[in-house]
């Protein structure tokens, strides 16, 4: 409906609301004879917005479900199944799980603690080079298999439950947590290049490593 309206009546959806959508008069309406075959690039289309204040007429920025926003999603032909890819270690929730029985897990600072300190800002991160990749592994396999969270002591949100933002069937996303942090452990450190993407060797053969089994 909205690439019909789009392309053969030039309608406008800009944003949600009367303010973002543009309805030119067009009379009489003429469709010209067509025939159109799209098949979508890529399998993921999707945006997230960061912003202060309101984005449209009526948002509810702190509603769960928000209807305006669901429609401008439709509107932009984005995705309708979530495909998780947005800092997934964030919902293995290992700070809780192993903040305080193994804090070699966690990314080693400039001044020789760990990086598991809640009171942190973005804590919980990660030391790619320890035992931590074990676990990610074994959670991975385990939510593949379908075995319960209990069976890996997984927790979201204070229940014993696979994190639904990060677990997907058949997707689970090991994208690093948010404001990466460069471990200062010996191994991490001869892992990075000197280049921008320092850390790039050492995520992504993590990620095979994981994927392979």
């Amino acid at each position: 409906v909205y690439d019909f309206l789009e392309r053969f009546a030039g309608v406008r959806f800009y944003f949600p609301g009367e303010l973002g959508t543009i309805v030119p008069q067009q009379s009489p309406l003429r469709i010209p004879e067509h025939s159109i075959v799209e098949k979508p690039d890529f399998i993921q289309r999707r945006y997230s917005t960061y912003y202060d204040g309101e984005y449209f007429e009526g948002e509810k920025r702190k509603d769960v479900l928000n209807p305006n926003k669901t429609l401008n999603y439709y509107r932009l032909r984005c995705q309708t199944l979530y495909i998780p890819c947005c800092h997934g270690l964030n919902g293995f929730n290992f700070l809780d799980r192993f903040g305080k029985s193994h804090p070699e897990y966690f990314a080693l600072l400039d001044n020789g603690q760990r990086h598991n300190n809640p009171a942190m800002p973005h804590p919980g991160q990660l030391c790619l080079s320890s035992g931590i990749t074990e676990e990610i592994y074994q959670d991975v396999k385990a939510y593949l298999q379908e075995r319960p969270a209990s069976d890996r002591g997984a927790m979201w949100k204070g229940e014993s439950a696979w994190a639904f933002p990060t677990f997907r069937k058949p997707y689970v996303d090991v994208m690093p947590q948010d404001s990466f942090y460069a471990c200062k452990c010996e191994k991490c450190q001869d892992a990075f290049t000197s280049d921008t993407y320092y850390a790039n060797d050492l995520v992504w053969n993590n990620v095979i490593d994981w994927a392979e089994g």
